[in-house]
């Protein structure tokens, strides 16, 4: 159901989705780039420049919803 593009999603089920695929995704970013010892500001600067790629990925591809509508979701 986190995959298909269905048109009658409710909001609040897609923010749950999206909260839980940015959670394994910090984790999983989390166990790589702390097994790296990369610390600091610039790690999370990427972070959060990937937390946002893949959440628009989401939106836009997977759920298939409107650019304004994505940037909605992801803001929140």
């Amino acid at each position: 159901k986190a995959f298909a593009a269905d048109p009658k999603i409710e909001k609040d089920d897609l923010m749950d989705y999206l909260h839980w695929v940015k959670q394994i995704l910090g984790l999983v970013f989390g166990i790589i780039a702390g097994s790296m010892k990369y610390t600091g500001f610039p790690v999370i600067i990427i972070f959060a420049i990937a937390l946002s790629a893949v959440s628009l990925f989401y939106a836009w591809k997977i759920i298939k919803t409107e650019e304004i509508e994505a940037w909605d979701i992801v803001s929140e």
